[in-house]
């Protein structure tokens, strides 16, 4: 398998785990790695039919705002369709989708889970390939104030119009959280993207209930799927989910990433963040960080001077050093990335 592959996703890339299947959807990872499918999920383009079954896995654009994985310096990056150029977020207020429209000619529609928040506003706007708008609010609030997560669905009509390079998502003054977004062409309104219908036609799909799209459109820009959001669960089974980003079975190594970050921590924080954000961010020091990581769970350790040693008594844990890491009186310099397998015999 590539390197650059299994660095992506967190594999390890000192030992050969291409046989190894740790979603259990019956791909091993080198079957995975040759489709561009992520090897810790089910359903990679969160179309609701596993990898395994999904003639195209990556028919759908899927973006997880709220996970702390995939995201570099608020650039989003992850597998989906070739007409998908990735995401990019600011401030927890806006989040915009970039789309190619040399490959992208028709219209897709735009599902967004986020916290119906009382008095918030999440509004939806159109860019330009110079990021400029083309017509703010084109969706009206998709806020109700239910105070629960929800889902509201969009046809985005980009058929016509050929100018839209870009979706933005933005909330108004009171905060909203954001946590999914899925973007996919479905041209029958029948609730499966294209591609989904193409393998349908042939006898290999998977049963999925339909939906009608409302027809009524507003700005020329967008209609709305339903005239009211879905509730989806609670606040709480939706801000768990912060740190996994459905990094597939509570087995999965990944499940569980502590950051730690001398420099911008604090052990009262979580540690699962590697950025800090109000009482949200990485543990300070590596005991710390240690202590609130289970057994099979991942910490990284960012640069910075630590006066202590790693003492990993009682667990089992993959350490990754990313930069220079000061650990007691020794400088140790270790490139990024460098994934390190501690135990108690070793």
């Amino acid at each position: 398998m590539d390197d650059q592959y299994e660095s992506f996703f967190g594999l390890d890339i000192a030992r050969d785990d291409s046989a190894e299947d740790p979603d259990s959807d019956g791909l091993p990872n080198v079957v995975e790695a040759g489709l561009c499918t992520d090897p810790f999920v089910l359903d990679t383009d969160r179309d609701t039919w596993p990898d395994c079954l999904d003639m195209n896995p990556l028919s759908r654009a899927y973006i997880d705002w709220h996970s702390p994985f995939f995201w570099e310096d608020d650039v989003y990056y992850y597998p989906g369709p070739d007409w998908w150029l990735g995401a990019q977020k600011s401030s927890n207020s806006t989040w915009v989708i970039y789309l190619d429209r040399a490959v992208l000619t028709n219209d897709v529609v735009m599902q967004v889970t986020f916290l119906d928040t009382q008095r918030g506003a999440l509004y939806v706007d159109v860019l330009d390939t110079n990021d400029s708008s083309l017509a703010d609010d084109v969706s009206g609030n998709l806020v109700e104030g239910s105070g629960v997560p929800v889902r509201a669905w969009m046809n985005i009509h980009l058929g016509s119009h050929p100018e839209v390079s870009g979706l933005r998502l933005r909330s108004g003054r009171v905060p909203v959280t954001v946590y999914e977004s899925l973007l996919y062409v479905d041209m029958d309104g029948n609730g499966l993207d294209t591609d989904q219908d193409r393998q349908s036609a042939l006898g290999l799909g998977v049963i999925h209930e339909d939906y009608v799209p409302e027809t009524s459109d507003g700005t020329g820009f967008i209609s709305r799927v339903s005239a009211t959001n879905e509730s989806i669960g609670t606040l709480e089974s939706w801000e768990e989910r912060r740190g996994d980003g459905h990094r597939g079975p509570p087995s999965a190594p990944h499940i569980g990433i502590i950051y730690v970050d001398a420099q911008i921590g604090e052990d009262s924080f979580p540690g699962r963040s590697s950025r800090r954000t109000g009482t949200d961010g990485p543990k300070k020091t590596i005991r710390a960080g240690f202590r609130s990581a289970g057994a099979g769970s991942t910490v990284i350790i960012k640069t910075g001077n630590y006066k202590e040693d790693m003492d990993i008594s009682g667990k089992s844990l993959t350490v990754v050093l990313q930069g220079d890491v000061n650990l007691s009186s020794r400088t140790r310099q270790v490139p990024a990335t460098t994934r390190r397998q501690l135990d108690e015999e070793n």
